[in-house]
Parts: structure tokens; sequence; C-alpha cells
């Protein structure tokens, strides 16, 4: 009998702790002592993933397909729903649009998730939008997150515990921590994948400040001395020939900044320099290139649509959404 009671007992109490330690934690987090930062980061992975599998392919909507990928600038800036509506106005037919663009996202990051989402819902058309924080070093744990096994899944979804031991991730040497708290994205995803900008901007609101700060995110000050993240175009062309491979014609993106932080990028980041680079990317069959840094210079997008530097707040992403979509119907219609 104490043979088998032995036993027993250990588990008992390891059950116990579990349920302590599990009551526990969702005190604290009703108490604001486990703050959100440390918790939305990978949420906004493990919602958009969720939605995509769970409720926007089992609604086979119908119409072309087209996918978007890229890091928060794409999450916050295009809603799908919007540029699609625009598109099929310039250009007729049915258009349906997933967002799967990542917050801290990198060039390897977009390929597998353009890998990933493809083999689940096949899609017809890549939006990639080009910007200089996704030539950063390393990967964002895209690849982890979204290998999770249904099991993991479930506990990670109903219990605390396991949700909190899912998020918190070591910070290696290839990642840079001012991602952390740079922006706030909200964590429930629309069917579409949007993620919106709706909080208050993270700093005071002194453009300039703000747009050093956003600049220096490209900065790798692992080296001596510190130097930008070069622009290794490679990495996205490995994910231009895998599309190119399947026949999936590639529209890449260029969206407005606020115009103060021309002045604080590395030289290897200008407009110009952005621009030849997308130019570079699009000259290939099937490739097209969409420059909506116009709209800054134009007006269309003023200081007032910015969230940061770089990511709209709602009114802006809608402008932007609507404009993205009008010039893709042009192209579209061009193709015709």
């Amino acid at each position: 009998m104490p043979e088998v009671a032995a036993p027993l007992l250990r588990w008992g109490i390891v059950l116990v702790v579990l349920f302590l330690a599990e009551f526990g934690l969702r005190m604290a987090m009703n108490l604001t002592i486990i703050e959100e930062p440390v918790l939305y980061r990978n949420e906004s992975i493990d919602g958009k993933v969720r939605t995509f599998v769970e409720d926007f392919v089992p609604e086979r909507l119908p119409g072309t397909r087209v996918l978007i990928v890229g890091s928060s600038i794409a999450a916050t800036n295009i809603d799908p729903e919007t540029m699609t509506r625009e598109m099929e106005e310039v250009a007729g037919g049915e258009y349906v649009a997933y967002n799967l663009g990542m917050y801290g996202a990198r060039f390897p990051d977009h390929k597998f998730v353009a890998n990933w989402a493809h083999n689940r819902w096949p899609y017809d058309k890549l939006v990639i939008v080009l910007e200089p924080w996704s030539f950063r070093y390393g990967e964002m744990g895209v690849r982890d997150r979204m290998g999770k096994l249904r099991h993991e899944d479930w506990l990670m979804r109903n219990s605390a515990l396991f949700s909190l031991r899912s998020q918190i991730e070591f910070w290696d040497e290839n990642r840079d921590n001012r991602l952390r708290g740079i922006i706030d994205l909200d964590n429930r995803p629309t069917l579409f994948g949007w993620n919106r900008t709706i909080h208050p901007p993270p700093f005071q609101e002194i453009p300039e400040e703000l747009a050093e700060i956003n600049a220096r995110a490209i900065i790798n000050f692992g080296e001596d001395p510190p130097k930008p993240f070069q622009p290794d175009l490679e990495l996205p062309i490995a994910l231009r020939d895998w599309a190119n491979k399947r026949g999936i014609p590639v529209y890449w993106v260029l969206s407005p900044q606020r115009p103060e932080l021309e002045q604080f990028m590395p030289e290897e980041y200008t407009h110009e320099a952005r621009r030849e680079m997308a130019r570079i990317l699009a000259d290939a069959r099937n490739n097209y290139l969409l420059d909506l840094i116009d709209m800054e210079t134009s007006g269309r997008i003023t200081t007032d649509h910015f969230f940061d530097s770089t990511h709209l707040n709602g009114l802006g992403a809608l402008i932007l959404s609507e404009e993205l979509g009008r010039r893709f119907g042009r192209l579209l219609l061009e193709d015709m």
C-alpha cells in the first residue's frame, strides 16, 4: 500500500502546485501585475494564425486570393477589406485578402509565412511591404510560433500558466531589444488579419525625437563601431524566386513615412535607396512596384495620420489602403 500511495501523493502535490500557480497567475494578470507588454508580442502572431486557420480559411470566401506579408508596418498600415473593395471597383471581379504581416518580422520570417500560408490557402497574388527594418539579422520566432502542435495551442489558449510560459523567450544576439515597447499593437486581428494601431503614440509627440529613435532601430550596436544593418537583397530575392516558381505574381509596396524620419535614416535606406531596391526587385517577370511614398509628399497622407514615424493610425491606414487598392486595380487592368 505505501508503494502505491507515495506516487499518488507526489502527483497530488504536483497538481496542487499547478493549481495554485494557475490561480495566482490569473490573479496577477487581473491585477495587472503581469503587464500586457510581456504577453502581447507573441499573441500578435498566435491570434493571427488562429484567425487564419479557424475562421478565415473555413469561410472559403470567393474571388482572387491575395496574401499580404511584412512586418508591423504591413500589419497596421494595410486593411485588406478596404484594399480589395477598391480593387474591385477599379478592375472588376472579386478579390479576397488576408494580412499576415507580423510584428518585428524579418525577410526569413516573410518567406516562411508565405510558404506556410500557401500550403493552407493557395493564394494567387503576394503583396510584400518593403521596409528597412526587415533587413535586420535573425528571425523573430515566427517559425516556432506557427509550428505549434494542436495540444500546445490548446494549452496556450486555456491555461494562463502555459500561456505565460510560451510568451517568455530569451532574446539572443540576433534580436533587437528596441523592438520591445516601440509600438503597441491590437492583439485581436480582424477576420482578414488586420492589426490596428489603436493606442496613443508610445512617446511624447516630438516628431524629431521619435524619428531618431525609430531610425536607430536599424543600427546594429553589436558591431564596433555600430553600423546600419546592410540591405542584403538576396533575402527578398529568395522570396521573389519562391513565388515565381509557383507562378505567383509579387507586388512590392513602399509605404510612406513621416518627413522627419528621412534626415535620420542611414544612407542605405533613404527614400531613393528604397526606391532603387524596389525597382531591382520589381525588374523581373510577374513582379510589380506600388510606390506609395508620394502620398506623403503630395499631402494625401499627413503628420496627423501617423502613429509614430512609420506606422499609420486607423484613419491613415484606411486612406493608404484605399489608394493601394486603386493602384493595384490599375495594374490589374493593364495586365488584362
